[in-house]
């Protein structure tokens, strides 16, 4: 959708993005709301209590206003504030909920249901990101000219650097390129570019 905008000239940039943002984000945090409320005795951790109640505040905050209301900025700036420690309480609220319900859930179960939610907010994090982003730069966070080989080689070196810190050493890892100069860039967001790769690189490197 980011990659449609982009080629509709002018404010109707912003103003699709709005609409994409004020349709898509309350249906996400719906989604999650949901996903939450099915965890066994979710209402005695608190970590993952408060972050059912942060969503539903958020998703509350987003269906009140317009998204061509002068408001609706200041809406997406206080949610991405609100949601800024959810990764971290949710991660420390289902280990709790482990230790609490071993016989109902699983690590796998943990897993797979964290992956889901962490995929859910990058999508969310790129969505609003570019909103607010698009009101001083006409492209937003979208990089016409992405290099991924410059990219996996700064996620690399933040991988290695890791691993050398909690493990005293870490492996190479070299990065090139073997197609045509000219197809080397693409239209892309090289923040989440980066942050793909360097999960996938920190996991590989342990």
């Amino acid at each position: 959708k980011i990659s449609q905008i982009l080629q509709k000239p002018g404010r109707s940039v912003l103003k699709d993005m709005a609409e994409i943002v004020h349709q898509e984000i309350p249906v996400r945090f719906a989604a999650r709301i949901k996903q939450l409320e099915t965890l066994p005795g979710w209402e005695e951790i608190p970590e993952i209590a408060e972050i059912r109640n942060i969503f539903a505040t958020s998703f509350k905050s987003i269906r009140m206003v317009r998204p061509d209301s002068p408001d609706f900025i200041q809406v997406i700036k206080d949610l991405k504030e609100r949601h800024a420690l959810v990764v971290p309480t949710l991660s420390m609220g289902i280990r709790h909920l482990l230790s609490q319900h071993p016989n109902d859930l699983s690590e796998d179960f943990a897993n797979d249901l964290l992956n889901r939610f962490f995929f859910s907010r990058i999508g969310t994090e790129m969505l609003t990101s570019q909103f607010l982003a698009l009101h001083h730069s006409p492209t937003g966070i979208v990089d016409r000219n992405c290099d991924p080989v410059r990219v996996c080689e700064l996620a690399a070196k933040s991988a290695q650097s890791i691993a050398s810190t909690h493990f005293g050493s870490s492996p190479k890892v070299h990065v090139s390129y073997h197609g045509p100069p000219k197809k080397r860039t693409f239209v892309y967001i090289p923040t989440y570019l980066y942050y793909v790769i360097n999960e996938l690189l920190k996991n590989a490197l342990r």
